[in-house]
């Protein structure tokens, strides 16, 4: 394993940080990045699975969108790096159904990729699957699975996520988790879900959204529970269940709200400058960090003895702690809802890495989700989320054509 402490023969990314801080020279930080995606290239397992040795198969898979409550931006490189990650999520559906799904089919040769959501195909050769800036920005996330998992040809991907973009709720590492699965059931390999997470936080770092390991691990793996990692590449996962009492469960999944902020967000820049300040060593940021490693934990105390009044108060921990991670995490629009809720619910926060997409809520008890919808002047269609804390997180089936 190596760690930006034990770089071997890379130059300290610290250091060059500095000198693109000093000197205002882009080269520096990039360079500083590309040094820490090659470490997470030399140490990740190779794989060439080369063309599938089945004719006339199919797969398809349906999964959830995750939501985070703690230790959001633990599980982001380079920190979860150095000092192991800890975040509790759960998986939720939309509407009722499983919004994120992918297929992928036997081929009789090329590349052939399909994305429902844009209404966009092509096919590809294996000359054009291998060079990073080949295929439109529509196909990168296919492109990078393929690379990853060294595929060249004989495959169709075809991918569909009903989530606005930008949603805030794991939609490319879930859609990439997606995808992964249904290979692996297409070549008959066996392979368990922390594998599938560690091919995903590679297609992260292809694709360039810088994300860490914990959305896909929201979408594979069932209920609330802490996801955590140990320093180091790659990154080596435990997942410990949140053991939550039926009443508790049934106040969550009444008082639980998860719902659109009207505003999509990206999520690139702001991992990127929460990644810059703690390379710098930044006072406030190192300061927030210490916090929020912390409260996955205190929220599991807080939820397995049934006092949700203090889990909501953990949630707007999170919220405080994530502001000062990085400024760009909230808007003025957002802000300004965030006072007005707070009149009626016990806790809330943004999922993903803020700026816009889903919040979610932890209204009061005796409070509806039309009490939300009066002080938000919202119509209750827009609480569209279903918390989905026991079911299943994916289905997946196969076919032969």
């Amino acid at each position: 394993m190596k760690d930006l402490k034990n770089a071997g023969n890379y130059e300290n990314p610290r250091l060059l940080l500095k000198r693109w801080k000093e000197t205002g020279r882009d080269e520096y930080r990039e360079k500083a990045y590309g040094i820490i995606g090659s470490m997470i290239e030399e140490t990740a397992e190779k794989v060439s699975l080369g063309r599938p040795g089945r004719k006339n198969a199919r797969v398809s898979i349906k999964m959830a969108a995750r939501v985070n409550f703690g230790g959001v931006f633990t599980d982001i490189p380079p920190y979860c790096y150095e000092n192991g990650g800890a975040v509790l999520n759960a998986p939720v559906l939309f509407r009722g159904d499983y919004p994120i799904r992918a297929e992928v089919s036997v081929i009789d040769e090329f590349l052939e990729f399909e994305c429902v959501d844009t209404g966009e195909s092509c096919a590809f050769d294996s000359q054009i699957i291998s060079e990073p800036g080949g295929i439109c920005r529509s196909f990168r996330l296919h492109q990078a699975v393929c690379r990853v998992l060294g595929i060249k040809s004989g495959i169709k991907i075809v991918t569909e996520s009903g989530l606005p973009m930008g949603s805030g709720l794991g939609t490319s590492s879930i859609l990439a988790a997606a995808v992964i699965k249904c290979i692996l059931r297409l070549y008959n390999l066996q392979k368990d879900d922390f594998w599938v997470v560690q091919k995903v936080f590679e297609v992260e770092q292809l694709i360039g959204s810088r994300g860490g390991w914990q959305d896909p691990c929201g979408g594979l793996f069932r209920g609330m529970k802490i996801c955590s990692s140990h320093p180091g590449l790659p990154p080596r996962i435990s997942i410990d269940s949140v053991r939550i009492s039926d009443y508790t469960l049934e106040e969550l999944n009444k008082r639980l709200i998860v719902f659109y902020s009207g505003t999509a967000r990206s999520a690139g820049n702001v991992l990127l400058q929460i990644s810059d300040s703690y390379l710098l060593g930044e006072k406030r940021v190192m300061e927030a960090y210490e916090r929020c490693i912390s409260l996955p934990g205190k929220m599991k105390i807080a939820l397995e003895s049934g006092d949700l009044l203090k889990f909501g108060s953990l949630l707007f921990e999170q919220h405080e702690v994530n502001k000062a991670l990085c400024p760009e995490y909230i808007t003025n629009e957002i802000e300004s809802m965030f006072n007005d809720i707070k009149s009626i619910c016990s806790g809330a926060m943004i999922t993903g890495a803020g700026g816009g997409g889903y919040v979610v809520v932890l209204l009061d008890k005796g409070r509806s989700r039309m009490d939300l919808c009066n002080v938000l002047g919202t119509e209750p269609a827009s609480m569209n989320i279903e918390m989905n804390i026991v079911a299943e997180p994916y289905e997946i089936q196969e076919f032969d054509l």
